[in-house]
């Protein structure tokens, strides 16, 4: 079964990417297994290179709350935590520095042209520390967006 949502979403501007803004917005959920998933493709299409992303592809209430308001009491229950198995490989939950250390090691290793890393914890924030590492990877300039409220850092070598 599949139901649209309706909703504010907050997001960056292609031009002016430091600034967050907050607009209506309607997405998609999804009753797979016994809850609701939510689905954002227009979401996953913003991408200022033009590449598709998965960030909001079969995403429980916990990430999805990050960057979508609604109206909870007319949908039903949402996935409460978002299942990691089914993310997308260039997509990397990093807790603490050393989960970075091994998700960049890793995306160099594999030749990934973008990735993700999701700041998956709020005492862990520091994606300036995660330029850092990259900065020891990458032997060419790079393109980095950080999304402060869904604490993603989207890399593009």
């Amino acid at each position: 079964e599949i139901r649209y949502l309706y909703g504010s979403c907050h997001s960056r501007g292609i031009l002016t990417p430091s600034k967050e803004s907050q607009s209506t917005h309607m997405w998609n959920l999804i009753f797979l297994n016994g809850s609701w998933h939510v689905v954002d493709v227009t979401k996953d299409d913003l991408d200022n290179d033009h590449v598709n992303t998965y960030t909001f592809f079969d995403i429980g209430e916990d990430r999805a709350s990050r960057s979508h308001d609604w109206n909870r009491e007319i949908c039903g229950a949402l996935l409460e935590e978002t299942d990691l198995t089914t993310r997308p490989e260039n997509e990397y939950i990093v807790l603490d520095e050393d989960d970075v250390r091994a998700a960049v090691a890793q995306a160099f290793a594999q030749g990934q042209d973008h990735f993700t890393l999701v700041f998956d914890r709020k005492s862990y924030k520091d994606y300036e520390k995660a330029l850092e590492i990259i900065n020891g990877y990458a032997t060419d300039t790079y393109h980095y967006n950080w999304h402060k409220k869904m604490r993603e850092l989207r890399i593009y070598l």
